[in-house]
């Protein structure tokens, strides 16, 4: 895979296309059994509600966005602000799935975090963004928010290894990622 990038992943991971059932029982099992993924969340989202304190808006921005799994107890414990709760904006981005519709899997993920979100009187936008490249996107241009100041988090749980270093993309060869400290 060494210098493939995300599109040779994404092909190899997502060839042969398992149900969304499917997939949340296995994650739900793996959940179960490996506190790890609890954990990343747990602490993600910790820094996170740190980062937003005070703040009126908040825009994630979350690479490699499994099921939204990580986003229910954030919207939980950003109602239960003193303060109320920020709006908040998920883009999320993850891989094209065939069909055509490359980015459906991405919004009804949206939808169902919208209405948990009314649920608890969060307010709440989503942007999906199905990309092969992550390498190339133009975050700014999903970010810019009418002039209104927010705090923005880019998530990236478990996902970031999809997305090629710079020592792979250096064409010096005298860069390494073992000079660089990788």
């Amino acid at each position: 895979m060494n210098g493939l990038g995300t599109r040779a992943y994404f092909e190899a991971a997502y060839g042969n296309q398992l149900s969304v059932s499917t997939l949340l029982k296995a994650t739900k099992t793996a959940l179960n059994f490996i506190p790890m993924f609890k954990i990343a969340h747990y602490f993600a989202n910790q820094s996170i509600l740190k980062a937003a304190e005070g703040a009126t808006s908040l825009h994630i921005v979350d690479y490699g966005m499994f099921f939204g799994l990580q986003w229910p107890c954030l919207i939980n414990a950003l109602a239960d602000r003193n303060e109320g709760p920020p709006m908040l904006t998920i883009t999320a981005i993850g891989s094209p799935q065939p069909g055509d519709n490359p980015a459906k899997q991405l919004e009804d993920i949206g939808d169902r975090l919208s209405e948990y979100a009314k649920t608890y009187n969060v307010p709440f936008k989503y942007h999906a963004i199905a990309a092969s490249n992550w390498e190339d996107l133009d975050l700014l241009s999903h970010t810019a928010h009418n002039g209104v100041e927010e705090v923005l988090v880019v998530n990236c749980i478990h996902s970031l290894h999809h997305v090629l270093d710079e020592c792979i993309l250096a064409s010096d060869k005298s860069t390494s990622c073992h000079a660089k400290g990788f």
